[in-house]
């Protein structure tokens, strides 16, 4: 009875480590902005692109570090060949 509730819990935990990583990522699909309606101004459009991009940069590299570190979790967890390709392909 203890094996099966300890691969319960790897499977528990590998099901919230998979559930953070895709809300993390919901962030990256939202597009940097909106174009307005109205004509812009190349240099208008640069600027905007300019200020906006270094944020989401910066906000995909922290949710790239939190989502090694799940996956890490998972793999000691779970202690895959991590050379395989079931384990990179997840």
């Amino acid at each position: 009875m203890t094996v099966i509730l300890e691969v319960d819990e790897l499977v528990a935990k590998m099901k919230n480590n998979i559930k953070k990583i895709t809300n993390m990522m919901v962030h990256w699909e939202e597009p940097l902005f909106e174009r307005k309606m109205r004509p812009s101004f190349p240099d208008d459009l640069q600027q905007t692109h300019e200020s906006l991009k270094m944020p989401r940069l910066e906000d995909i590299r922290n949710h790239g570090k939190e989502i090694h570190k799940a996956l890490k979790d998972t793999a000691d967890n779970i202690k895959p060949n991590k050379t395989s390709n079931i384990w990179l392909d997840y």
